[in-house]
């Protein structure tokens, strides 16, 4: 199966979308803001039910970053691809530059222009890779905040929900599922995973580097050399995207067992649903070692 970009609607049916054929029609135009097509927001705590069961109505809303989240990790199978035919493409270069120059791979000078030369479409990919796995990262850990807000509004009466979103996501979590009975939340894994992706998204919006194990400004950025080897290569990407992504499938699994609002996930379903195949689906390239040189092992319907 190809990963393609899929919108909303194309999601359902699994259709790939045309958006630059010469056949497509004109997007249709656009109702006049007057036309009362846009829904009205709650603004008055008086129009709020006293109780969250029944709701919906009122709706919600966000900022659709599971929508980035689905885009970042479509964007996986076809690099991946591109990868291994780069990978088999530069492999009969590098033996023969070694061959010629009479040198032992290991000491193989990569500052050198022909080095430079034969790996740039390599590297090009690799970094290309990172940020899809930084993009999805990011509004994973965002998308779980909106998924949380959207789990207290729809569980908790307002009059409580207001203090609660002064915390931060691992301590909603506790608090709002003690509210509800469950005492324990620390101790679970979605804790944990609540907590792992608010500290990469914390390090990631503070400008820090998420690859340094440092803390403080000194420790976390600075490094020996000017210029090194990558910082991450592709099966430390893979590796680390599969956990991040697990840390949020972790989290709405907590979420859709204690809720008692079945609106909560509702909307989010098939969003969900589809996020799990695309992690089983980049779960699947398989790498011969952990930096390169190495080949890509595609799954067998990517081959």
């Amino acid at each position: 199966m190809k990963y393609k970009c899929l919108t909303n609607s194309s999601r359902q049916t699994g259709k790939p979308v045309t958006a630059f054929a010469k056949s497509a029609k004109p997007a249709p135009s656009l109702p006049a803001a007057d036309e009362g097509v846009r829904p009205k927001n709650i603004m008055d705590k008086s129009e709020i039910p006293n109780d969250p069961l029944s709701m919906p109505p009122p709706y919600w809303q966000d900022s659709e970053t599971i929508d980035q989240l689905i885009r970042a990790l479509q964007m996986f199978g076809p690099t991946l691809n591109a990868l291994s035919d780069e990978i088999q493409r530069i492999n009969p270069l590098l033996d023969q530059c070694y061959k010629e120059s009479e040198l032992a791979a290991d000491a193989y000078d990569p500052d050198t222009k022909l080095f430079n030369e034969i790996f740039a479409g390599y590297i090009h990919l690799v970094y290309s890779l990172g940020s899809y796995a930084d993009l999805a990262t990011l509004m994973a850990a965002i998308t779980t905040e909106s998924l949380l807000n959207k789990f207290c509004v729809y569980n908790l009466h307002h009059e409580i929900v207001g203090p609660l979103e002064k915390l931060n996501p691992p301590e909603k979590l506790v608090v709002s599922s003690a509210i509800l009975g469950f005492t324990k939340t620390k101790s679970l894994a979605a804790y944990e995973a609540s907590k792992r992706l608010y500290n990469w998204r914390n390090s990631y919006a503070h400008g820090h580097c998420v690859m340094s194990k440092g803390k403080g400004l000194v420790k976390n950025h600075l490094r020996e050399s000017p210029v090194g080897a990558l910082e991450r290569e592709a099966p430390q990407i893979i590796v680390s995207t599969i956990d991040m992504i697990s840390f949020f499938l972790r989290i709405v699994d907590f979420l859709g067992e204690i809720t008692r609002n079945e609106y909560v996930l509702a909307d989010e379903k098939n969003d969900i649903q589809l996020i799990r195949e695309l992690l089983f689906q980049i779960s699947a390239y398989h790498f011969t070692n952990n930096a390169y040189p190495y080949e890509i092992q595609r799954p067998n319907n990517e081959e």
